[in-house]
């Protein structure tokens, strides 16, 4: 009789079998460290969009640029880019910071020497003739060095006029002054500055 009362007790349900179940604490994603084995947590993100290469938030096709005035680097002299009515221009926005810019110096270089319809203006943001000068040392030779105009923005007027978002940022000019066409990045190639020029 002993023996059937504890069979039956340990079968029948206590009162903790009709409490609520708790579910299950799922572990925080975690990333382990290379050099010391510890594990950091790591929110799960959703992917970050590529961005539109077509959005430009400063100047755009159709907008007519106002005159500006930046010493020449080697010169000193004061160019305008008004002085220039009447003839295509190519503005090139670049920084002695920017990989990409340098790398396309040498194709804004040999665009200059073999097209002489367009203008070649180039602007460094930095507005520094010394940093120019370094990067001249360090990325030409006596054979390769830059001889297209380099104006120096000094009190970084562009940066907040022109408002670019990507560097390089070249622009195309009509020969009113008028923005006819825009671009993020580097060229590569003689001919694709030709195409954007156009």
């Amino acid at each position: 009789m002993v023996l059937l009362l504890l069979v039956f007790s340990s079968c029948a349900p206590t009162v903790y079998d009709y409490l609520p179940k708790k579910k299950p604490i799922m572990p925080s994603p975690t990333l382990t460290a290379p050099t010391d084995n510890k594990t950091i947590p790591v929110a799960i993100q959703p992917p970050v969009p590529a961005p539109d290469l077509s959005i430009h938030e400063g100047l755009d096709k159709g907008d007519r640029i106002s005159d500006f005035k930046f010493p020449q680097y080697g010169t000193g002299q004061e160019i305008s880019l008004y002085s220039y009515l009447g003839k295509k221009v190519f503005i090139n926005l670049w920084s002695t910071y920017c990989g990409a810019c340098i790398n396309d110096l040498p194709t804004i270089q040999d665009f200059y020497i073999s097209n002489k319809d367009v203008i070649v203006l180039t602007i460094c943001l930095d507005g520094r003739a010394d940093r120019v000068d370094k990067a001249m040392q360090k990325y030409t030779t006596e054979s390769t060095r830059w001889t297209f105009p380099i104006l120096l923005d000094e009190d970084k007027i562009l940066s907040t006029d022109y408002r670019p978002w990507g560097m390089p940022t070249s622009y195309a000019l009509n020969e009113k002054a008028v923005v006819t066409n825009v671009r993020v990045g580097a060229f590569g190639s003689i001919s694709a500055i030709e195409t954007f020029c156009k």
